[in-house]
């Protein structure tokens, strides 16, 4: 990027506009850089990555979701794709299915799907992938109705991709299902291991759990192994109607975009009180709650923190990193 971030929502200028009345740089946009002149500053901004692990077993594509004329399979599509339309510019989107689609070498459909994505700025290609099943690419797709849930082969092929793209962004696995996993031969929670294991190379786990479910050990084990801020039962995220479930899909998207607001600066920076972030044109404060800070060491890499954050990821128009020269 070349220090301007676009995204091209232009429903978006009443939220940005409530949030930019608390965000104001301390020294005032018309003060900054006064006797000198200001160059832009390049960066990249760090994109996050999300895995959609989504259930496809038997019982989500019969089971009506709530009291609403929907299936669990079909409500969970309808959340994947409302936001994915709201933050395509804002998170790479990866897809895996399970049970796995034809041909599976296990005759209980015991595997997961093939993994696609990245998707980054192109929903509607995430959304191809995502209703494969339903609205088949070219008629040659075929998916196979099983009723196994093969949760940790899903999740360990995301473990594999993100070990085959090394990357510092941060990120994710978003797992949709509707009850405990199978295909663990037995032997404990092969799916909760699985977790853990992502867990150990830096991967967070939501785990969202659809319609009415019980308490379920291997869920709760997958769902704090994931994500430790998970602390109150049932600990995994329970959504039994399809607004609910819409709205936490959302909200995770929310979490994991917000990663967003971390920058890379293309030149490190020698005197950080000569950097000026601008909004639209309106000046970011340094520091505080609501401002702008260095996320590390080098003086190269910044974070932008609550109203600023959210007023960059909402904003229809640009962020201007600039340095000044007083020379």
């Amino acid at each position: 990027m070349n220090g301007r971030h676009r995204i091209a929502s232009c429903c978006l200028v009443l939220v940005l506009g409530a949030c930019r009345q608390t965000v104001v740089f301390d020294r005032g946009a018309v003060n900054f850089c006064e006797g000198g002149h200001s160059d832009l500053v390049r960066y990249d901004q760090r994109i996050p990555e999300l895995v959609v692990a989504l259930d496809r077993s038997w019982s989500m594509t019969i089971t009506r979701l709530g009291t609403a004329n929907l299936t669990e399979l079909e409500a969970a599509l309808a959340s994947l794709d409302a936001a994915s339309y709201r933050y395509e510019y804002l998170v790479r989107l990866g897809f895996i299915d399970f049970p796995g689609n034809s041909p599976c070498q296990d005759a209980y459909g015991c595997c997961a799907g093939d993994w696609t994505g990245f998707f980054f700025g192109d929903a509607r290609e995430f959304q191809l992938q995502a209703w494969h099943c339903e609205n088949p690419i070219g008629g040659s797709q075929q998916c196979l109705d099983s009723e196994e849930r093969p949760t940790a082969a899903a999740l360990k092929a995301c473990r594999k991709e993100f070990d085959v793209r090394p990357t510092n962004r941060s990120r994710y696995v978003l797992l949709i299902t509707n009850g405990e996993p199978t295909c663990s031969g037995g032997v404990g929670c092969a799916a909760g291991t699985a977790v853990t294991d992502l867990r150990s190379a830096a991967v967070t786990t939501f785990v969202v759990v659809v319609g009415n479910v019980g308490e379920d050990v291997c869920l709760r084990t997958m769902a704090t192994s994931g994500d430790p801020s998970r602390v109150t039962p049932p600990f995994y995220r329970l959504a039994t109607s399809p607004d609910m479930l819409t709205v936490t899909v959302s909200t995770i998207f929310e979490q994991v975009a917000r990663d967003a607001c971390q920058l890379d600066l293309r030149v490190p920076i020698d005197d950080p009180d000569q950097l000026g972030l601008f909004l639209d044109g309106v000046g970011i404060t340094r520091g505080g709650v609501d401002g702008w800070l260095f996320d590390d060491n080098t003086q190269q890499a910044i974070k932008l923190q609550g109203a600023s954050c959210r007023a960059f990821l909402d904003s229809p128009t640009e962020l201007d990193v600039r340095r000044c020269d007083l020379r």
